[in-house]
């Protein structure tokens, strides 16, 4: 199953072309990322009061159509992969009530114990709120 975000990037985000900056791409995944695990049931902030941190270890993002101000864009995302201390996620970024992409990535999370300073292995209640957005459909990027 994947999920849907949608939002309108703020004026602020714009460069003066009037096109959506691209370090604004990586913001708009992660509130993606952070509205599918509220979604799930499990929070940013919960998983942090168990001192569990879903770091990024790796990011690509591939820019195919810019986004002008004052459009609204939909973010898709789906988990491609749970393993033990990793977990990949893929988006997608589309405007026109998705009929244009704009980008395509991933990020590679690793489960990190702040009180240990250490990877770790990844939580079960964290397996398993990722797990209904398995899909496996690997990104074109």
């Amino acid at each position: 199953m994947k999920f849907y975000y949608e939002t309108m990037p703020r004026y602020i985000d714009f460069d003066k072309m009037g096109i959506l900056h691209n370090s604004k791409y990586a913001v708009l995944f992660e509130e993606g990322r952070l509205a599918m695990s509220a979604s799930a049931g499990y929070s940013a902030e919960e998983m942090e009061k168990h001192h569990i941190y879903m770091v990024i270890s790796e990011a690509k993002y591939c820019y195919k159509k810019p986004i002008r101000y004052n459009e609204k864009v939909t973010v898709e995302l789906w988990v491609v992969y749970i393993k033990t201390y990793s977990i990949k996620i893929a988006f997608r970024i589309t405007k026109d009530n998705g009929a244009t992409l704009c980008a395509e990535g991933y990020s590679l999370h690793a489960s990190f114990n702040a009180q240990t300073e250490s990877l770790c292995e990844i939580p079960e209640r964290i397996v398993s709120m990722w797990a209904k957005y398995k899909d496996g459909e690997p990104i074109n990027c």
